[in-house]
């Protein structure tokens, strides 16, 4: 909606009136909106960039935005069906040494147009009662060109969904003074079957790794679902900055054909960087990864790490399409240091596993892991629990991942279960069977407001004759478990107080994260869980609460959060900090 020239006049006077005192430009302290009866005053506000100063942000009187701003409110209420709304008055208001303003927007709102009957024409009977539910629509209700936009796309969408890709919707409004009857005409056209699919663009790909991950043959009904999973697929695959795909109509046979347009992204990716984490403290990281070796998506990479607790070097390979199949594989070998509390660890592991994706987010692993442990500086009382042989194990891993990102995660959750059997064939000493899963679940609550929850659980089981390593069992406590406790501080301890892990542990971790300015977020948690011997032990008694608040930072694929958490228990130590890499979960 356009301003009228009145309200340009009363905007022009009053920059005119204000230019002296404008040399600088000043702060605005405050600013109202009046006469908006329909519609909250801070929803209005959030369609502005004129916005009050806060602690964290001064913001400055531009007349020009502001005459912008205003344009953006009118505008929304003419979307909204009020087609006579109006800027009643502009006041700018300025404190006593010219350092600050008030704003006051004053508006007449009118009365809205009213949604007299919708009408729907060139429907099937069959598909009319589907139809009708997509057009949110209502008859008495405001006349909304938002969610006339809306129903054209939900109906686009429903017939993209059968495979009508040519099908087209349009609308006409029949208005008559504050009533408006509003007419949507749709031609399904033909449904359409995928003929064949063209690449271009992949100069080292080879053109059926890209077509492999269509999930789609010759003949079979091309709907825009099909089209988006395929989309999805190629970006998961990390080789491609973007994809585009589009259809084109291969003849009057009901036949069409895909064209997938791809920019590879560079093969090659180095990284070294340093930081301090308050459990690692100091500490050196490389990473080397190199993807789509020969074109067909197979990657080696390097990492590695050096700090005050930890040191590790993991070499690993990547192979899809075995047999150009779905079948792939991964593995690698891996030797790290690790510093706990009570003693230190030294651990030379191999694995390698097949996996195979199925449905839209899942894929299955079937692997085996080969382990060498030895701890060294064990205290008298952990050490005969200490058996310092090899441990080799047969798993197998279900894993969900709908994320949106694993770097900062909005919405999507993750779901894994995993077991494995230790020594299956009863050839070396340590016999007993392994199941753990991991479930997180995150959700977009508003603009900038994240909601993310994680359970996580893991059990031991013995064999007969059996007896579980202290290398092997479960340790709680930390930065990624249980926060306001010390590193693997929980949980069972001999009678020299000293951990001793547990073969049964769960804990549950509610977080609410809220984003400031780029690349700021702030967020409040809670965490519960427990460690114990055996899961016949468990007591939800026996567990332990703590609660904190925390400031992270994300920085393209980098993040670091500072955390602060308490025990809520009543005699409770001060609380913890933490200073981690990444986003916790």
């Amino acid at each position: 909606m356009k301003l009228t020239f009145l309200n340009i006049v009363i905007i022009l006077l009053i920059s005119a009136s204000t230019a002296s005192a404008a040399v600088m430009r000043p702060q605005i302290a405050s600013v109202t909106i009046e006469g908006c009866d329909s519609f909250s005053a801070s929803h209005l506000k959030k369609l502005m960039e004129t916005r009050k100063s806060t602690f964290w942000h001064s913001s400055r009187l531009h007349h020009d935005l502001l005459i912008y701003d205003i344009k953006q409110i009118l505008d929304f209420y003419y979307g909204q069906g009020y087609q006579e709304t109006k800027l009643r008055d502009l006041q700018i208001q300025w404190n006593a040494d010219s350092s600050a303003v008030d704003i006051i927007i004053s508006l007449d709102e009118g009365r809205p147009v009213l949604v007299d009957s919708v009408i729907i024409q060139g429907v099937e009977a069959e598909h009319l009662p589907e139809i009708r539910k997509l057009i949110p629509l209502k008859s008495g209700g405001r006349l909304d060109y938002l969610l006339i936009r809306q129903s054209v796309d939900n109906i686009s969408r429903y017939y993209g969904e059968k495979a009508y890709l040519s099908a087209t919707v349009s609308h006409n409004i029949q208005q008559e003074a504050h009533s408006a009857l509003i007419v949507f005409q749709i031609d399904a056209g033909i449904k359409y079957y995928l003929h064949s699919i063209r690449v271009r663009g992949s100069e080292k790909t080879k053109d059926w790794v890209i077509r492999r991950e269509s999930n789609m043959s010759a003949g079979i009904p091309l709907t825009l679902p099909s089209i988006d999973s395929y989309r999805r697929r190629l970006y998961r695959q990390g080789l491609f900055k973007t994809v585009h795909i589009e259809s084109e109509i291969a003849g009057y046979d009901s036949l069409a054909n895909l064209t997938v347009t791809v920019e590879e992204n560079l093969p090659g990716e180095f990284s070294l960087g340093g930081g301090y984490g308050s459990e690692e403290r100091a500490r050196l990281s490389v990473q080397w990864n190199y993807i789509n070796m020969d074109g067909r998506a197979a990657a080696v990479g390097a990492e590695g790490k050096i700090s005050e607790t930890n040191r590790f070097l993991t070499l690993k390979h990547f192979a899809p399409y075995i047999l150009r199949s779905g079948l792939y594989f991964h593995g690698g070998i891996a030797y790290s240091y690790q510093i706990e509390p009570d003693f230190n660890r030294e651990t030379l592991e191999l694995s390698g596993a097949l996996g195979y994706p199925f449905l839209e987010w899942w894929r299955i692993d079937w692997g085996y892991t080969f382990k060498h442990s030895t701890l060294l500086d064990l205290p008298p009382d952990l050490a005969e629990g200490f058996i310092g042989d090899n441990i080799d194990q047969y798993g197998v891993e279900l894993i969900r991942d709908t994320r949106d990102s694993r770097i900062f995660t909005r919405s999507g959750g993750y779901y894994a279960a995993s077991g494995a059997v230790s020594n299956p064939h009863g050839l070396l000493r340590a016999e007993f069977l392994r199941s753990e899963a991991d479930f997180r679940l995150f959700h977009t609550m508003n603009a900038k407001g994240i909601s993310a929850f994680q359970f996580k659980s893991g059990a031991l089981f013995e064999l007969e004759n059996a007896h579980i390593p202290l290398e092997e069992k479960f340790f709680l406590g930390g930065a990624n478990s249980i926060r306001g406790y010390g590193q693997n501080s929980l949980g069972p301890l001999t009678n020299q107080m000293t951990p001793q892990g547990g073969n049964f542990y769960y804990f549950l971790r509610q977080e609410f994260r809220y984003e400031l300015r780029p690349p700021l977020y702030v967020k409040v948690f809670i965490d519960n869980g427990g460690l114990y011997s055996y899961f016949s032990q468990a007591k939800l008694a026996d567990s332990v609460s703590a609660a904190g608040m925390g400031l992270g930072a994300v920085f393209g694929v980098w993040g670091g959060r500072i955390e602060y958490a308490w025990r809520l228990e009543n005699g409770a130590k001060p609380g913890e900090i933490y200073f981690q890499i990444g986003q916790g979960f």
